[in-house]
């Protein structure tokens, strides 16, 4: 349940199922602090979480099997006759204890491509064959691109099978579309004026998301460009590092770093444009969002990004080693106004359709119901 896309599409999801008739129950770990909470967003929606303690992020046997332990407890008491798990860790615990309880219908979304990236290299080959074992327990395996669906095809060894399904995030963006570019004033709690250049990114400070990559772009290009700025949203583990980082480019002054922002569609309204420096990225929340927004994108060309961008035709895509990406972010700076010409209100209400809570629940619907069927549960 911290910031990111994973949890907001998964309260979205249990939110909208109740409206299917669906009782639901959803089991989450506490949020690391740094990177922020989205339990206050889920009780807003209606979604009363269930806490498991001893589900966290890293690999740690003892605490990993008493978070097991509690999720075979709370499916014992609720018996459900679906699981549905998100994330890695979750997913493999989740899968492993609905298997155990004799849940009938079992399902996993993966919200990245999770085979590279994030873990180290013999962590992620223990994961590739834990999770080759548990597509055989599972019924569905949802990812929300084609292309994360061929690599999991391919990397579980499951070419030709129909297991696999793509079905794109579901978001709220309403907020998004009725604030209307330049309307909020955020940038002046930065003391910055119109005619300032705001980049913006906003993403957890972890490694993966490879801010230094974007402040040394920020760095070099600012010698030419005194009124670039760049506005640093979001929290985790590299925040003194960074600040670190910053100061050490002689950028303090041009880079601010904002923390976790509520209200981030004021931030989107106000950035003359979104930029992501990613090493990895599954689908990322935020480019969709900022595009909801009218704010111009660009992105570093990895994992899901190309084909959220639409190849390039939604946004500018960044190459990942330090001088092609300094020289593809020019290009997107230089172009950002043109770009955002063509984020047009027709444009924004299509993009958001395309990514609605109702078309995500109305999928899921269609998926659980012909698998309960199959194994002979009634509705």
């Amino acid at each position: 349940m911290n910031y990111g896309g994973p949890s907001r599409h998964v309260i979205n999801l249990t939110a909208c199922l109740q409206k299917y008739g669906y009782e639901t129950r959803l089991l989450v770990g506490i949020p690391e602090s740094a990177e922020g909470s989205m339990l206050e967003l889920a009780h807003s929606c209606g979604v009363a979480p269930a806490i498991v303690a001893r589900l966290d992020r890293p690999v740690m046997p003892l605490s990993d099997f008493a978070a097991f332990q509690q999720i075979v407890r709370e499916i014992r008491s609720f018996r459900p006759h679906i699981v549905h798990t998100h994330t890695t860790k979750a997913g493999i615990l989740g899968r492993l204890a609905a298997v155990l309880c004799g849940v009938p219908a079992i399902f996993h979304t993966y919200h990245g491509f999770i085979f590279s990236g994030y873990f180290s290299q013999p962590v992620s080959q223990l994961i590739v064959g834990v999770e080759r074992f548990l597509a055989g327990t599972t019924d569905r395996l949802i990812t929300l691109t084609p292309s994360l669906a061929g690599e999991l095809s391919q990397r579980l060894g499951l070419n030709g099978s129909r297991k696999v399904e793509t079905i794109s995030l579901g978001l709220n963006l309403n907020k998004n579309l009725m604030t209307p570019r330049r309307s909020t004033g955020w940038r002046k709690s930065l003391n910055l004026s119109e005619d300032h250049f705001l980049v913006g990114i906003v993403a957890r400070l972890v490694p993966v998301k490879n801010h230094a990559l974007l402040f040394n772009a920020i760095a070099e290009l600012s010698e030419k460009m005194p009124w670039l700025h760049l506005a640093v949203i979001g929290g985790g583990e590299l925040d003194l590092a960074l600040k670190n980082l910053a100061s050490s480019l002689g950028m303090s002054q041009k880079i601010h770093f904002c923390g976790l922002v509520n209200n981030i569609e004021d931030v989107y309204a106000d950035l003359d444009l979104l930029v992501l420096s990613s090493k990895n990225e599954g689908t990322p929340v935020v480019i969709i969002e900022a595009l909801a927004s009218g704010c111009p994108v660009a992105a570093t060309n990895v994992g899901g990004v190309a084909e959220v961008l639409e190849s390039g035709n939604a946004g500018f895509l960044l190459a990942n080693d330090q001088q092609g990406f300094i020289s593809g972010l020019a290009v997107a700076i230089d172009n950002a106004a043109e770009a955002a010409a063509k984020l047009s209100d027709e444009f924004r209400q299509k993009w958001a359709e395309k990514y609605s809570v109702q078309t995500l629940a109305e999928r899921i619907d269609t998926i659980y119901r012909k698998t309960l069927k199959l194994r002979g549960v009634d509705d």
